[in-house]
């Protein structure tokens, strides 16, 4: 499996199917994958360039080679070799196509050329979510944010199992300020992909949305039985949901209240989520085809009552909490559990 530099949560299959794989020397197209894949794009661009010499029409060769060319930003000459592809009339890597040119398009300055083009891919080969993703980034880079976040539910509807989806639904949800929304997608960005430099990202983003919403604490007055609390304005602000905000204020004013001892930001975020979620519960039964109703809300919804709420906020905090890391090496048995009733849904 290959990843596409510019993009690189796009992925393509490297197989010799075109109609000269039976006279193309496979090793050949290998070594030049393995020099690209080790940073040796001079040496896999002048491979490509020999072998194109003997098999001008190689759709295999030209996908490759317009791969190499968006590595070594030379764009212009991967929008070629790309369309190369594209004019290949039995269809060979002509998904890969769309999606290597219409980055290189966007990259290049061309948003207008890459939206077309990705439109046109959706007519020809059909629902792709890796199609609707690209759309999303296209329109997020030209902060056209309502567009970018049809495009991107779009393509979680199609494949869940996508990370970069969620990560950038839930950004582009925070832009817009509906946080309950943001808050959602990045939990489930971070249960797919809980480590690693993109993890940090959407952890950071999550975990500083959280800190700006956390229930301030009661204060309880010089009689001992008078409560005080106060509600943030716009607390968990976001455009659908707006009752969340201040029954969570309300929520967690009273339970902080009765405490003997104030509970940690860590332990916070777990009865935000546990109680977000169990409120939200009867909304989970609408049958709308959206990753808010259809994916996120059911989701979330059977975690709660399955247990495993505690766990999962300290397994999406683990790349940036060290509170969280600990728990995790503290609790192995209830993280087990977790991962058993997540990996049967």
């Amino acid at each position: 499996m290959r990843l596409f530099f510019l993009f690189p949560f796009l992925t393509t299959i490297f197989s010799i199917s075109d109609s000269l794989a039976q006279t193309l020397d496979s090793s050949k197209v290998y070594e030049a994958i393995e020099w690209h894949d080790q940073g040796r794009y001079t040496e896999a661009l002048e491979r490509y360039n020999s072998l194109l010499v003997e098999f001008p029409e190689s759709s295999l060769l030209h996908y490759e080679k317009s791969l190499t060319c968006a590595a070594m930003n030379d764009y212009p000459c991967c929008i070629a070799s790309g369309n190369r592809v594209l004019q290949n009339k039995k269809g060979e890597y002509h998904t890969e196509a769309y999606l290597s040119v219409s980055s290189c398009l966007d990259y290049s300055g061309k948003a207008q050329e890459s939206i077309k083009l990705l439109k046109k891919a959706l007519r020809k080969k059909g629902e792709n979510y890796l199609f609707y993703f690209n759309l999303g980034v296209t329109y997020a880079r030209m902060e056209e944010i309502d567009k970018s976040i049809d495009y991107l539910q779009k393509g979680i509807m199609v494949n869940s199992a996508h990370p970069s989806g969620h990560l950038l639904l839930g950004l582009q949800e925070l832009q817009k300020n509906n946080q309950v929304k943001a808050f959602m997608a990045l939990q489930y960005f971070l249960l797919l992909e809980p480590t690693g430099p993109r993890a940090k990202q959407g952890a950071e983003a999550l975990w500083a949305l959280f800190l700006k919403n956390a229930p301030i604490q009661p204060k309880r007055e010089n009689d001992g039985k008078s409560i005080t609390i106060v509600l943030r304005e716009n607390l968990f602000h976001d455009n659908e949901f707006q009752k969340v905000g201040p029954y969570l204020s309300i929520h967690f004013g009273f339970a902080q209240a009765l405490e003997k001892e104030q509970v940690s930001s860590e332990e916070q975020f777990v009865k935000v989520s546990e109680s977000l979620y169990g409120y939200l519960q009867e909304k989970a039964s609408k049958n709308k085809k959206d990753p808010w109703y259809g994916l996120y809300l059911p989701f979330f919804t059977q975690m709660e009552k399955a247990g495993h709420m505690e766990t999962f906020c300290y397994f999406i905090l683990q790349s940036v909490n060290k509170n969280a890391a600990a728990w995790l090496s503290r609790n192995s048995e209830k993280l087990e559990a977790f991962s058993l009733w997540a990996g049967s849904l």
